[in-house]
């Protein structure tokens, strides 16, 4: 969908999440970087250390007898399952071969550069046919540029054309000064009835589904412990759904406006499954708010500048006597400190 075919509303939003970014990805360094080439940490290897998931693979047998300790508050997210075998999914080829000629294409093999998991260059492969049908204007402006297209893509576009839905933007970065962290908004559509309401999709790729994957995404391995996100369940799930959490609050203070849906998809071939965003990782955003910002240091250096300025604030014999107490701190109580700097 062209971008004067979209509202003026939709399109000055989405103008602002093209050109006020901050931050870009640069994938000679595979990092996000800032106008100055400094590098930005991400969100996704932050969530990574946060809600950290054992890689098993589990099936259904072992997912009912797991030991892992739940709870009745535990959220409740059943997808929605849907599948498609229509002209576009016709159109593509497989995997293996989307993927084997993105690797040997002069045009696009900078975007596999070094990346020997094929998981994970699938994934940037999807991606990467995405934004070009975003970028060109459309899937046949895609598939004249991609010769051979991932059947991922051709999935996604035929859900997309069930919802009546169009891709706008793929892949746009930006970042948060209050976390102290850089992301992407993986896809960004726009429905077709109104051409105002702004989609946004955290898309996660895969050879095939099967239960036992299933059975893996949504299965919990344990629960955080003694950190800001204790009681969150550990597993692919709840961290999708974090990250899907984090990125639209980031969108909403960096650009003051809210997307009208956001939503997990998991797509393989032929079959696409959905996760909304649930009330209960919404209710939970201050705490990933805090835990973001304690991992990326953001809270520790806050601390220390206005420790700076309530003791620049000081008149100058308590300034002297802040510092000698400072400088002696082993040897002073930390409650006469306390009561020097209050």
């Amino acid at each position: 969908m062209e971008q004067q075919q979209i509202s003026s509303v939709a399109r000055a939003r989405l103008l602002q999440l093209q050109t006020d970014s901050g931050v870009q990805f640069d994938n000679t360094r595979k990092c996000f970087v800032d106008v100055n080439g400094k590098r930005k940490l991400g969100l996704t290897p932050i969530l990574k250390k946060l809600i950290p998931v054992a890689g098993d693979t589990a099936t259904a047998r072992t997912f009912r007898r797991s030991r892992a300790r739940q709870s009745k508050t535990d959220p409740v997210i059943e997808p929605r399952i849907e599948r498609f075998s229509g002209a576009t999914m016709a159109r593509c080829t497989t995997c293996a071969q989307a993927l084997g000629y993105m690797r040997s294409s002069a045009h696009a093999a900078h975007v596999l550069r070094g990346e020997t998991n094929d998981d994970k260059a699938h994934g940037l492969l999807v991606d990467y046919q995405l934004t070009i049908c975003a970028a060109r204007g459309g899937r046949d402006a895609m598939f004249k540029y991609c010769i051979y297209v991932d059947p991922c893509v051709g999935t996604l576009l035929e859900q997309f054309d069930r919802n009546s839905w169009a891709i706008v933007a793929s892949q746009l970065p930006f970042f948060s000064s209050a976390m102290d962290v850089s992301t992407a908004c993986d896809l960004i559509c726009i429905d077709r009835a109104t051409r105002s309401k702004l989609i946004h999709i955290e898309l996660k790729s895969s050879f095939n589904a099967t239960i036992e994957s299933d059975v893996n995404y949504a299965r919990i391995r344990g629960r955080n412990k003694g950190t800001a996100l204790r009681g969150v369940p550990q597993s692919y799930l709840s961290r999708h759904q974090g990250q899907l959490l984090c990125t639209n609050h980031m969108v909403q203070q960096r650009f003051n406006f809210e997307f009208d849906h956001s939503c997990v998809m998991r797509v393989s071939p032929g079959i696409v499954r959905t996760y909304d965003l649930h009330p209960w990782y919404v209710a939970k955003l201050p705490k990933f708010i805090d835990a973001i910002a304690l991992k990326t240091g953001k809270k520790r250096r806050a601390k220390r500048a206005t420790d700076r300025l309530r003791v620049q604030k000081m008149p100058r014999q308590r300034k002297k006597k802040a510092f000698a107490l400072r400088k002696n701190a082993k040897k002073t109580p930390a409650k006469a400190i306390k009561k020097i700097l209050k």
